[in-house]
């Protein structure tokens, strides 16, 4: 997971005994819980610049996994070490296994 910060922030008597409730049905930590529903949640905040920005500090094989289910992304076309995104809002990104992302 790389680098890792630590923030505390409140949560309503219902919210916590929802995390503890999935973490107990799914055999997992609260912690876990957490973290999965703060990735989801930021996943469905993000617009296609935010997407690109969070791309290009990826390695190629993380980007897959980051792609894999995203709310912004409709398809996904791999050939040659180049990842085609197809947007639901109808753009483009191109990721080059270099690195390179193109917007367009």
């Amino acid at each position: 997971m790389g680098d890792t910060l630590r923030k505390n922030f409140p949560v309503s008597p219902w919210e916590a005994q929802r995390v503890t409730e999935m973490a107990s049905a799914e055999k997992t930590s609260e912690a876990v819980v957490l973290h999965r529903l703060f990735s989801v949640g930021l996943n469905h905040c993000d617009t296609a610049e935010t997407l690109v920005q969070r791309l290009r500090t990826l390695a190629f094989r993380d980007a897959t996994e980051l792609l894999c289910d995203h709310p912004l992304v409709a398809q996904v076309d791999i050939k040659q070490g180049t990842f085609t995104v197809s947007l639901r809002s109808g753009e483009t990104l191109i990721l080059r296994k270099n690195g390179e992302v193109i917007h367009g």
